[in-house]
């Protein structure tokens, strides 16, 4: 695989290796190519595991994955997958916080629902991210978003739990850091912080309160009296945010949501990053009447 492979340049660092834009030489393709250092055979075993279920990915908003190579000599797994122009959301923050400028209400919604489908996609697949963050959230120049690094992804069945402690702390979720385990339910969290980031600016400091159901209340609440949120906004917050995994609801359920619903059919009037929706969901998308 690497013989066909021209390295262009190193375009970042994952979580579990380092990634460089590279061109095919044959047809000029280009690809982002992933190198993960490995300690052991063993280790590896794990990890094709998890990348064979990564293959089963077909989603616009979720990175695609397609092929993998192991260097035994150097203890080195290499993972083709697509290659994304963008720029990530973190980057996005960071530059709106200097400026003191906040998102629009319009282009919150469109991240948050596409990352609501990609999450709704992997869940389905059995793929838990683990480490969602703006950093992992890439977005074009459309506003086309995609979950990239799913180094930490692996495949949970109904009748097991995967037991880690991983992710980034500022996004991790309190099962994770209370009990070392967590589940679909953690992403979601982790999503509820990413949306308080996209919205208030502010760096999140649930981890450093660990936790504290009155904190979360308060800062919500005064995000919404401060007028820096609309009100679907501010519940699904509430929401997302829930301490007790248990309550939280999937991407899915989310997604059924009406105030969702009238979102999703507003982007589709005006962009075209939902267009494939129909063919996903069908028309059920239509049919639920939550109100919120």
């Amino acid at each position: 695989m690497l013989s066909k492979l021209q390295i262009i340049n190193e375009i970042g660092h994952g979580s579990f290796g380092n990634v460089k834009k590279v061109r095919n030489k044959k047809n000029n393709k280009i690809f982002a190519l992933k190198e993960i250092e490995l300690n052991s055979r063993l280790e590896l075993n794990k990890n094709l595991k998890e990348i064979r279920n990564l293959y089963s990915i077909q989603s616009p908003y979720v990175v695609s994955y397609y092929e993998s190579y192991f260097d035994e000599k150097n203890l080195k797994l290499y993972i083709l997958m697509e290659y994304i122009e963008g720029e990530n959301l973190e980057k996005k923050i960071n530059n709106n916080r200097k400026l003191n400028r906040h998102f629009s209400e319009n282009f919150i919604w469109q991240i948050f629902i596409q990352l609501l489908v990609g999450l709704d996609h992997l869940e389905k697949r059995k793929i838990h991210h683990r480490d969602l963050k703006p950093a992992n959230i890439i977005i074009k120049p459309n506003n086309q978003i995609k979950i990239i690094d799913l180094g930490l992804g692996d495949v949970i069945t109904r009748e097991e739990k995967k037991y880690f402690f991983c992710g980034t702390r500022r996004y991790m979720s309190p099962e994770i850091f209370f009990k070392n385990k967590g589940d679909f339910n953690s992403d979601i969290w982790s999503l509820g912080v990413i949306m308080y980031e996209m919205i208030t600016l502010k760096i999140p400091k649930f981890f450093e309160n660990k936790y504290d159901e009155s904190f979360i209340k308060n800062e919500l609440m005064n995000i919404y009296k401060n007028n820096l949120c609309c009100k679907s906004h501010f519940i699904i917050l509430l929401i997302l945010l829930t301490k007790d995994e248990k309550k939280r609801i999937s991407a899915k359920k989310m997604l059924q949501l009406n105030c969702i619903q009238k979102q999703i059919q507003n982007i589709k009037r005006n962009s075209n990053i939902l267009n494939h929706m129909n063919s996903v969901y069908g028309n059920d998308i239509d049919s639920f009447n939550i109100d919120l």
